[in-house]
């Protein structure tokens, strides 16, 4: 257990590593066609910065609050997770893609019921993507398949 621990601290380190590097030569948001709602010109640039790092999570993949917190240069995953729970652009900035640092699903939308609803949309949307969870001894929804997490980008 200690060892797949280091694993996954080795890879969400060398994954947030390299958010930031490209993160560093294209920090713009891209919302694609259409006028964006909200105006980015209107959200604070800490919430800019952690969607465009979120942006570079590549469908089928995932990584933690924690692992984007480090890419966007911020110590707290709590804010991660509040940027992303009023994230006015999904899913063009898919939040559905981050999940808890203990591989569980963690919350969507603000709800943090993994039976409830929101939670429900989230697992939906990441299934869609090839990522599933499973319940485990404690009855949290984790991740399945640990080959599903963000190494590179």
């Amino acid at each position: 257990l200690r060892a797949l621990h280091f694993l996954l601290s080795f890879f969400f380190f060398i994954s947030s590593k390299h958010i930031t590097m490209k993160l560093e030569s294209s920090p713009s948001l891209d919302l694609g066609e259409g006028p964006p709602t909200p105006c980015p010109s209107t959200l604070s640039d800490f919430r800019l910065r952690v969607y465009a790092a979120c942006q570079q999570i590549p469908a089928g993949r995932v990584t933690t609050y924690a692992a984007l917190a480090t890419a966007v240069g911020c110590k707290s995953s709590r804010a991660i997770g509040n940027a992303l729970r009023h994230n006015p652009y999904a899913p063009r900035v898919p939040c559905h893609r981050v999940i808890r640092t203990d591989l569980s699903i963690g919350g969507f939308s603000g709800s943090k019921d993994p039976k409830g609803t929101l939670v429900k949309r989230k697992r939906a949307l990441l299934a869609e993507e090839g990522v599933f969870f499973k319940t485990n001894a404690k009855g949290r929804l984790v991740l399945a398949h640990s080959h599903s997490l963000l190494v590179s980008l």
